[in-house]
């Protein structure tokens, strides 16, 4: 069990680091402009920590929730499938908008409402506030969330979907940190360029999802098929 929590939150870590330039340039705007006034450096930490807190925790429970799920198919003895169809549709799902140069990105049904309640939130200066808005971003559409999503769903557990989505939220983390904090900007040019790097990102954990799926005897990367099937009912023996 620690070597599975382990692994994934080792995972996620990664994938949250990578996704920092991601997250510059799509939520680098929202971080700026969190009412900090003129809070010195002490006081606009916590208040940021607050509102990283608050990402954190969203992408938390979004782990247990898609955790639990990717239990439910792995007991239901198609863990490989999904592992494979999640890795596919990461892949068509990045290359169809690249190629016909569209973003597939579109608002969520709770979208409005979030938007709403953020607006609300920057007018307050409360400390809680800050949590609220971290609460509430972590709600907003973003592909590299999605990718997230999926990868804690192929861990079949409710601790691995757990491990993975906090560890990706703390990994979001320090280049938005940094900014609001230091109220360094991006120039926009630069952060369109810089998001180039989020398909490569997810063709590559696309196609890590596959092979994983495929059970080829690779180490760490794609387990032979009986690790898979032995975890399987090692999690029926337990229910």
């Amino acid at each position: 069990m620690t070597h599975e929590i382990l692994h994934y939150g080792f995972l996620g870590l990664m994938l949250g680091l990578a996704g920092n330039i991601h997250c510059v340039g799509m939520c680098g705007p929202i971080a700026l402009a969190l009412p900090t006034g003129d809070a010195g450096p002490t006081k606009r930490s916590i208040l940021l920590g607050l509102y990283s807190s608050g990402r954190v925790l969203t992408y938390t429970l979004m782990g247990l929730v898609f955790g639990i799920l990717g239990f439910g198919i792995k007991l239901a003895g198609m863990q490989q499938i999904l592992s494979i169809g999640v890795g596919l549709t990461l892949i068509i799902g990045t290359l169809v908008p690249y190629l016909l140069k569209r973003n597939a990105l579109g608002n969520l049904p709770w979208t409005g409402w979030v938007n709403l309640r953020f607006g609300r939130l920057l007018r307050s200066t409360h400390p809680l506030s800050f949590l609220g808005m971290g609460l509430l971003n972590g709600l907003l559409p973003c592909g590299l969330v999605y990718t997230a999503l999926a990868g804690a769903s192929i861990s079949g557990s409710l601790q691995g979907g757990l491990a993975f989505m906090f560890a990706f939220g703390l990994g979001t983390v320090p280049a938005l940190f940094v900014m609001a904090l230091f109220s360094r900007s991006i120039p926009i040019n630069v952060r369109a360029k810089l998001t180039h790097l989020i398909p490569a990102i997810t063709l590559l954990l696309g196609l890590l999802f596959i092979l994983r799926g495929l059970g080829l005897g690779i180490p760490m990367i794609s387990p032979p098929s009986e690790v898979l099937q032995t975890g399987m009912a090692q999690g029926q023996a337990c229910h």
